[in-house]
């Protein structure tokens, strides 16, 4: 039986959505994860209104599931990224770490999948786009060219941009305080998309240039992408793709 230490911590950072994603994704852990798998789930609060609704859930949560929960608070809403730079030093006291964002649909092997590969890997997501520095010019990178683009706009050297797309992905401890966590705009606008997605891109080039292990696979789970605004729409549109729903009666 592996001590606690030797299990994977899960992180999960709110702003807001509780109505839709987050309670759906708290219901859907609850359902397919199994707790002596996992140290713990962190659940960071972003600072929104959604803080107390949290608390009394996670309290009303059946006990036999056994699932340590942990609800942090944050004064400030600086996104998923960034968050991530402050709560794993500091709460994180596993080596294997699986961050899952509130928009994301799990299905029932996807943290076992992404817990047991980082045996093997230091890194492992959903491959992003991939290309090299030179697709940055227009005439060469055609409609992927501003990947690149925003990386050499923001003073970023690298060679491509093979990266692991961030709202599903696993990742040790120890690698992550290698490369130093994800990059963070001196401007302090966390919630600009392309510093979001330059952030994203640029882990995976230092994963690489540390000399690091990054794998690529499809993994087994849906991102939604705040597309949907209700809990219903989110049901309906599973119930359409033939997903099962039955885990919402666990909330």
């Amino acid at each position: 039986m592996p001590g606690k230490q030797d299990l994977p911590t899960l992180i999960t950072v709110t702003y807001n959505t509780w109505a839709s994603y987050t309670s759906r994704l708290l219901a859907s852990i609850i359902r397919y994860v199994e707790s002596e798998d996992y140290a713990e789930w962190i659940i960071v609060d972003n600072n929104s209104d959604d803080g107390e609704k949290l608390a009394r859930a996670i309290m009303s949560l059946p006990i036999e599931h056994g699932l340590k929960i942990t609800l942090v608070h944050s004064d400030q809403n600086i996104g998923d990224l960034a968050q991530y730079n402050r709560i794993i030093p500091k709460f994180v006291r596993t080596e294997r770490v699986i961050c899952i964002s509130t928009d994301v649909r799990i299905f029932k092997p996807t943290v076992f999948i992404l817990s047991n590969l980082l045996k093997f890997y230091d890194m492992v997501g959903t491959p992003g786009i991939s290309v090299p520095r030179a697709y940055a010019d227009k005439e060469i990178g055609g409609d992927w060219h501003w990947v690149p683009q925003l990386l050499i706009d923001r003073g970023l050297e690298f060679e491509n941009t093979a990266h692991a797309q961030t709202h599903c992905f696993s990742i040790r401890k120890s690698a992550f305080m290698d490369v130093g966590g994800f990059w963070e705009p001196e401007d302090g606008n966390y919630l600009d998309k392309g510093h979001s997605i330059s952030a994203e891109v640029w882990m995976g080039t230092q994963i690489r240039k540390a000399g690091r292990k990054l794998a690529l696979a499809k993994i087994p789970c849906f991102h939604y992408g705040n597309g949907l605004k209700t809990r219903e729409e989110i049901d309906e549109y599973d119930r359409k793709r033939g997903w099962s729903t039955d885990f919402v009666r666990y909330l």
